[in-house]
C-alpha cells in the first residue's frame, strides 16, 4: 500500500470496547447491494509484537456487523525474540473470527520471518527460511477446526519505488512463490493460494514495465506451466489504487482489463480470477466524502467487471478487500472507523450498504453510533463510566456477594491500598485521592487473594476492574485465574482487550474483565453453585511502552519464568472486585 511503512504498521495501542456517540449515518445515496455479496472484504492488524493483539470482542463484532465475510490478516513475527509466530495470539483472534462466521485470507509475507535486510529476499538463503515459515505457519492452520485454507504470498512484490521495502527481483519471487505454492498444496491440496497483490507501480504506468507480464514471462513459472498445465497460483492479487485515474468510474475498469486481465489472457489464464486485496483511499490526503465515493463507486465498478475478451465469462474480481477497517496514524486515514476508533465514518455506512447487515452487536454497540474505540474522549465520572459499559442497570450493591468482605493474602503483597476498597460497591478512579490496591512488582509472582463467604452462594457473574494507574494513554491490563471452591474455572489470558476507559488528562487506564455463569456453560455453572471460597489470582504482566508480555506469549528468558507468564514485570492495580449471584435464602 502506498505511504506503508513499518513503523507505521507498528504503531498503535490496545483496542478499547467502548463507544462514543457518532452523528446519524449519512444519506447512503449512490449506495446500492453488491450482486455478488461474497466479493466484500475488509483488513486489519489485529497483532504486532509491540503491542500484543490490539482487537476485542467490540471490534470483532463491528467486523461481523459488517458482514465482512473475509478478513485479510498479516502474520507479523515476534522480532524482539527469536522471530517466532506467536500463535496462541492469532488462534485467539482467528477463533474469534470464525466464531462470528468470518474467514481468513492469510498474508505471509517479509514481515514473517526474520531478515537483516531487505537485500535477503533476493537470496536463495532467504527463500529457503520464507518458505519453511510458510509451511509452518498453514501446517499450523490447515487442520484446526478452524482451518485456514486461503494465503496470499507477499505484499507488493513489484513495489520498487525509492521509499519502499516490499520489491522482491521478479526472477527470486518466481521461484518464493513457486515453492510456496508447491509447500502449501502438499500439507492442504484443497489451499487457495493467491499472487501478493501488485501495487500500481508495477502495472498502472505506461512508462513502466508490467511486473505481473514479466513474472509471467520468466523461467520459472514458464517452466512450471510445461510442468503442471498451470502456474504456481490460484488466482492474481492486485491493489489498483487510484494513482493513474481520480474516478472509479473513468479509469479503474480499463486499468484492471488493459493491465491485469489482458495480460492473464495472453499467458494462457484466462479462467483464473483477480482478488483485489487492497484497495482504499485515504480521508487524511483527501476528505472523507471523497473516500466514500471512492469505496461506492470502485465496488460498484469491480463487482460486475467482466473481461471485454470474453464477455460472456462471468465477473473476473472474486474479492475486493477494502483497505482497511481503521487507521494507524493522522496522515494515514484509511480506515472505515477514524483513528483511536473513535468515530464511524462515512465510509463505514457506505461499506455496510453494499450487503444486508450482519447480526447486530450487543450493547453498549449500537447501530449508527460511535465505533469501537481506543480512548474515551468525554469526561466520565464514576456513575458515567459504569452507564457508558452498560452495567449500571445491574450494578447495585445489593447484587454484590462481595460487600463488606475483606480478601486473606494466600501469596504475593501489596505495596499500597486498602483491601477493604476491593469490595465497597464503587470506584472513583477520577477522584485524585482514589487509591487502588498496587499489588507488589514481582516478576513472573501473582497476588493470590481468597475471599471466603459466611455461607454457601450462587456467583452469576465476576467483575474484576483493573488496569494502569499512572501513566497516560497506556493500555489496562489484566491477566488473572478464577477459582472457586479451590478447583481453577477460569485461566483469563487476555489484555487490553474488555471494555476499557483510558484518559489522557487522569493518569489511569482501566478495564473491566466479566465472567458469567449461565445454563449453558454446563460444569463452569455448576462449578459456580454452593460456592464457599473465591480465589483471584492477578498475574503481573510487562508495560505497554516496554517489552510487552503476557501469558500469550513464548518466554524471552526462560530461567526468570516461574510461572510461564513470561518476564513480566509489572502488577496491573485492582480497583474494584464485585461478584453478583444469590444467597442460599434467594437474596439477590
Amino acid at each position: 500500500m502506498p505511504g506503508k511503512t513499518n513503523a507505521a504498521l507498528a504503531a498503535g495501542t490496545g483496542a478499547l470496547l467502548l463507544l462514543l456517540v457518532a452523528p446519524a449515518a449519512p444519506e447512503a445515496e449512490e449506495v446500492r447491494p453488491l450482486d455478488r455479496p461474497g466479493i466484500k472484504s475488509t483488513t486489519i492488524q489485529p497483532y504486532h509484537y509491540f503491542t500484543g493483539i490490539d482487537v476485542g470482542t467490540a471490534v470483532f463484532d463491528d467486523l461481523a456487523y459488517l458482514d465482512a465475510g473475509m478478513i485479510r490478516i498479516e502474520f507479523i513475527h515476534d522480532a524482539h525474540r527469536d522471530g517466532s509466530i506467536n500463535y496462541p495470539a492469532y488462534d485467539y483472534i482467528f477463533d474469534e473470527l470464525a466464531e462470528r462466521g468470518m474467514k481468513v485470507l492469510g498474508l505471509i509475507d517479509y514481515q514473517s520471518v526474520p531478515y537483516d535486510t531487505a537485500e535477503d529476499w533476493n537470496t536463495d538463503e532467504f527463500r529457503a527460511d520464507f518458505v519453511e515459515r510458510t509451511r509452518e505457519i498453514v501446517e499450523h492452520y490447515a487442520h484446526r477446526e478452524n482451518p485456514i485454507k486461503h494465503w496470499e504470498i507477499w505484499n507488493e512484490p513489484d513495489l520498487d519505488d525509492p521509499n519502499s521495502w516490499y520489491y522482491v527481483e521478479v526472477n527470486a519471487y518466481a521461484k518464493l512463490l513457486k515453492e510456496s505454492y508447491h509447500a502449501i498444496k502438499e500439507i492442504d491440496p484443497d489451499a487457495f493460494v493467491v499472487l501478493g497483490g501488485l501495487s500500481p507501480k508495477g502495472f498502472a504506468y505506461d512508462d513502466r514495465p508490467n511486473y505481473l507480464e514479466e513474472l509471467y514471462e520468466t523461467e520459472t513459472m514458464q517452466r512450471h506451466y510445461e510442468e503442471h498445465g498451470s502456474y504456481p497460483f490460484d488466482a492474481v492479487g492486485a491493489h489498483p489504487y487510484p494513482e493513474t485515474y481520480f474516478n472509479p468510474y473513468e479509469g479503474l475498469a480499463d486499468l484492471m482489463n488493459e493491465k491485469i486481465k489482458a495480460v492473464m489472457n495472453r499467458f494462457g489464464d484466462r479462467h483464473k480470477k483477480v482478488w483485489v486485496t487492497e484497495l482504499g483511499w485515504n480521508s487524511a490526503h483527501n476528505d472523507e466524502e471523497t473516500q466514500r465515493l471512492g469505496l461506492i463507486r470502485s465496488y460498484n465498478v469491480l463487482d460486475d467487471l467482466r473481461d471485454p475478451e470474453y464477455p460472456d465469462d462471468p465477473p473476473y474480481v472474486e474479492l475486493y478487500t477494502w483497505f482497511k477497517y481503521d487507521s494507524w496514524d493522522p496522515s494515514e486515514e484509511w480506515g472505515l472507523v477514524s483513528i483511536e476508533r473513535t468515530r464511524r465514518k462515512p465510509a463505514y455506512y457506505a461499506f455496510l450498504g453494499l450487503t444486508e447487515p450482519g447480526p447486530e452487536p450487543p450493547p453498549p454497540v449500537e447501530p449508527g453510533e460511535g465505533a469501537p474505540v481506543r480512548f474515551d474522549a468525554r469526561p466520565l465520572d464514576a456513575r458515567g463510566m459504569l452507564q457508558h459499559l452498560g452495567l449500571l442497570p445491574r450494578f447495585t450493591t445489593s447484587l454484590d456477594l462481595l460487600q463488606g468482605l475483606v480478601p486473606e493474602i494466600v501469596e504475593g503483597e501489596i505495596q499500597s491500598g486498602s483491601l477493604e476498597t476491593l469490595t465497597n460497591g464503587i470506584f472513583d478512579i477520577y477522584n485524585p485521592n482514589f487509591q487502588p490496591v498496587v499489588p507488589v512488582d514481582a516478576p513472573g509472582k501473582p497476588l493470590h487473594l481468597r475471599y471466603t463467604f459466611a455461607e454457601p452462594v450462587d456467583i452469576d457473574e465476576i467483575r474484576i476492574f483493573a488496569g494502569h494507574r499512572g501513566s497516560r494513554g497506556e493500555r489496562a491490563y489484566q491477566s488473572h485465574e478464577i477459582h472457586l471452591n479451590g478447583v481453577q474455572v477460569v485461566e483469563d489470558l487476555r489484555t487490553g482487550n474488555y471494555g476499557q476507559a483510558i484518559r489522557d488528562e487522569h493518569d489511569t487506564a482501566i478495564s473491566m474483565v466479566s465472567w458469567k455463569s449461565g445454563p449453558e456453560d454446563g460444569e463452569l455453572a455448576e462449578a459456580a453453585r454452593g460456592v464457599e471460597t473465591l480465589e483471584i489470582v492477578v498475574w503481573p504482566v510487562t508495560s505497554y511502552n516496554g517489552d510487552f508480555r503476557d501469558r500469550w506469549c513464548p518466554v524471552l528468558e526462560p530461567e526468570k519464568d516461574v510461572t510461564g507468564a513470561g518476564p513480566a514485570y509489572l502488577a496491573p492495580s485492582l480497583f474494584e472486585i464485585d461478584v453478583l449471584g444469590s444467597t442460599p435464602n434467594g437474596g439477590r
